[in-house]
């Protein structure tokens, strides 16, 4: 039986749309690993409550590497691999996170999510940039496959690289529908309203605090909106200060949003479905997504969509949501505009979202893998 290995060293509960994509893979490869001998390896620890609870063929290795400190982990992950790899003779590693460790002495299968660091040179220090750059560069030269999770993380891979289209494979991530249908009931949503101290009606977007995220433009376009209209429900806004922040709060400040913008910093996972069900409809104005995971959950909550015509979003959220140019805060504004006026409007949307979410299945991503697991070991 073939040995495969897999990386989840990364999984902690910061770990966003990658760690989502890793507790897919392995809540499915614990429960199916097609007549694969399959290894998945995490700190247990870091990943804890992420983890499913029964692992009756042993397939979770612990390694205690610390996932959240990134030189750390990454320096031990370059002195281990390479004896693990060969002593315990693994015919296929995979690494989900965009780049290989340093040394890797078996065939390798290769997940990219995004190639932002190549192309937004202000979503990272310069130190981190370089090293990215670099590593992605060797790790697409040394994959024997890579997965793609849209065709534009596809196509961006062959104009930067010059590799053959047959040597990628795109495989959509999927979406946990019943986590962001399920409806809780009042009293248990006053507790959530209470602990992000939310507004009782709002506009919401989510993603990390961020240039990449383009809240500058999402302001200027919701001040417009604003300066527009009497009645604008409060904005929202859901995600962890990352890099280069203080100025979506120094525009908050000066455009006079002071309490009519809400930031509500990390959210508990189980908290956010119910923020997203409770909101008049998201928006995103992102200026880079691989894929775009915060579309589909906002369509999974039935909640109408307006999104960033940029990069992967219109092939993720395509004729379910709104699209606009996300340079341009008057185009912005005038979408968000429809989205107050016309409840119709927002029913509609919500029904196409519900049905762009059968082409985003985390059982045929999980099946894919597998399959193409299958492939490069033959």
């Amino acid at each position: 039986m073939k040995k495969i290995a897999l990386n989840a060293l990364i999984l902690n509960p910061r770990s966003g749309g990658l760690g989502i994509y890793l507790q897919q893979l392995i809540q499915h490869f614990l429960q199916d690993a097609a007549g694969l001998d399959l290894r998945i390896f995490v700190n247990k620890k870091d990943a804890a409550g992420m983890l499913p609870s029964q692992d009756e063929q042993g397939r979770l290795v612990n390694l205690p590497i610390p996932s959240q400190n990134a030189p750390i982990r990454i320096f031990k992950e370059t002195m281990i691999w390479p004896g693990i790899l060969r002593r315990e003779h693994f015919d296929l590693f995979h690494s989900p996170m965009s780049y290989f460790p340093f040394v890797i002495p078996v065939p390798a299968l290769l997940t990219v999510h995004d190639l932002r660091s190549f192309h937004m040179r202000e979503s990272y220090g310069i130190a981190r940039r370089r090293f990215l750059n670099q590593r992605i560069r060797a790790s697409v030269r040394r994959a024997r496959h890579i997965i793609a999770i849209s065709g534009f993380t596809r196509d961006d891979l062959l104009e930067l690289f010059d590799i053959s289209a047959d040597r990628v494979s795109v495989i959509h991530e999927g979406i946990d529908e019943s986590r962001f249908r399920r409806r809780i009931g009042e009293e248990q949503w006053q507790v959530i309203r209470s602990r992000y101290q939310l507004p009782a009606r709002y506009i919401l977007s989510v993603g990390h605090l961020e240039p990449r995220k383009n809240y500058i433009n999402l302001l200027k376009a919701y001040a417009l909106l604003r300066a527009g209209q009497a009645g604008v429900p409060p904005l929202v806004i859901v995600g962890q200060e990352n890099w280069h922040f203080q100025p979506i709060y120094n525009l908050v400040a000066s455009l006079g949003l002071t309490g009519r913008v809400f930031f509500t910093h990390f959210v508990a996972a189980g908290d956010l479905p119910a923020i997203y069900q409770r909101s008049l409809f998201f928006i995103t104005a992102s200026l880079y997504e691989g894929f775009g995971f915060t579309p589909l959950e906002a369509m999974a909550a039935d909640v109408p969509v307006a999104y960033a015509a940029a990069t992967s979003l219109p092939e993720i959220a395509g004729p379910a949501g709104l699209g606009f140019n996300p340079l341009d805060p008057e185009e912005m504004a005038r979408v968000m505009q429809v989205l107050v006026d016309d409840e119709e409007l927002r029913k509609a949307l919500v029904l196409k979202g519900r049905e762009n979410l059968k082409r985003f299945s985390w059982s045929h991503c999980c099946r894919s893998t597998l399959d193409l697991y299958h492939r490069i070991i033959a």
